[in-house]
């Protein structure tokens, strides 16, 4: 696969990435709230080495501010696990 793509975007763009996790917790709220079980997962995308893990590890710290803001907005618990 070539381009920017996966992680690199991500890391050039972090905002699309807080979009993203975003998307995914706004749309498994409203499943739940519809009555169908959600367990949402979110997979680092096509990393190469260890300095691209180590710069998306720190975003993680973000990723959760974002999940814990989407749940305690919608008043839901779930998906406490890591």
């Amino acid at each position: 696969m070539l381009g920017h793509r996966g992680c690199r975007l991500c890391i050039t763009y972090p905002e699309i990435l807080e979009m993203q996790v975003r998307a995914i917790i706004e749309a498994a709220i409203e499943c739940q709230k519809s009555g169908v079980k959600v367990l949402p997962e979110i997979m680092i995308p096509l990393t190469l080495d260890k300095k691209e893990m180590s710069i998306l590890e720190q975003a993680r710290g973000v990723l959760r501010t974002i999940s814990s803001r989407g749940r305690h907005q919608a008043a839901l618990s779930c998906w406490d696990h890591d």
